[in-house]
């Protein structure tokens, strides 16, 4: 299974609440289906005034793809702008949240760090 082609479209993804509670995810893939380090790449939305409270991630990097709406990104106590067309890292550690100012739509993937 892990190396094999996956072609998947997210109108055929079932939508599930994300792990922290809040808004939708749509997993396109997971780490189980890849030999690289990638923990799972997905499809998130959060409606308008929805927020994901500061956490970490000691053994993950995760990269973010804001496709619509307004968002801002709090990582380390910074506030970042994140209009659509934004990408963002989020380093292993880095404590962070997310509130949508507007309904959002975003692709995130998470990456194992390995020591």
């Amino acid at each position: 299974m892990k190396n094999e082609v996956v072609v998947v479209s997210l109108d055929n993804i079932d939508a599930k609440v994300t792990a922290h509670g809040i808004g939708i995810k749509k997993v396109f893939i997971t780490g189980d289906q890849c030999d690289s380090n990638i923990t799972q790449v997905a499809f998130g939305e959060l409606k308008m005034y929805e927020k994901i409270e500061n956490h970490l991630h000691t053994t993950m990097d995760e990269f973010y793809f804001f496709i619509e709406g307004q968002a801002t990104f709090i990582i380390d106590s910074n506030d970042f702008s994140c209009p659509a067309g934004t990408f963002v890292k989020v380093p292993a550690g880095a404590l962070h949240g997310l509130e949508a100012i507007s309904t959002i739509n975003f692709i995130y993937w998470g990456v194992a760090i390995l020591k």
